[in-house]
């Protein structure tokens, strides 16, 4: 049951990000949008479960994801962030050696979600202290992403059970940043 929930969640979350998103333009920090949509995505091997267990590398700062390729900031902001600094947090970081981190878009934040658990539904072993509780702050995690439906508004992803909401710029949430 897990395989087909977890290969299910894949092709839902394809299919949302696909036929929801629009393009951004622009990538440097401050600015409005930024729009990474690599053609790899199309490429991008989908596992029987969703996150694989053993589809990651693990270091003390860094996950780097097997299936995506895609490195991550292990951890997260330490406070949350209205749009616009979290995406100044990313650009400023520095973790592991490297540098031209950056907000994940939607799709590369929903590659973390594992449909086949919830609070949290993020493997904790590889994303330790994500934030998914009420007393945490919640799960809300920023991306570079625009809402289809409402330009003044950025998409989230939720790590207590994998929802993707949008929010205005000036509301404060978490990063996660990606290379």
């Amino acid at each position: 049951m897990r395989q087909v929930i977890g290969t299910t969640a894949w092709c839902v979350a394809l299919l949302l990000i696909w036929s929801s998103q629009t393009a951004a333009k622009n990538t440097q920090p401050g600015s409005r949008f930024k729009h990474p949509l690599p053609s790899e995505w199309a490429e991008w091997p989908v596992p029987a479960t969703s996150p694989v267990e053993d589809s990651y590398i693990l270091s003390r700062d860094i996950v780097v994801d097997k299936v995506t390729g895609l490195t991550w900031q292990r951890g997260h902001s330490r406070e949350q962030f209205t749009w616009p600094e979290a995406q100044a947090y990313c650009a400023n970081l520095r973790l592991g050696n490297y540098r031209h981190w950056r907000l994940p878009s939607e799709m590369e934040l929903l590659t973390l979600v594992d449909y086949g658990r919830y609070n949290p539904a993020i493997n904790l072993a590889a994303f330790p202290d994500t934030p998914y509780k009420r007393q945490d702050g919640y799960g809300w995690f920023w991306s570079l992403s625009p809402d289809a439906s409402n330009s003044e508004n950025l998409m989230t992803v939720d790590f207590a059970y994998g929802y993707i909401v949008s929010f205005r710029s000036s509301i404060a949430n978490w990063a996660r940043c990606v290379r």
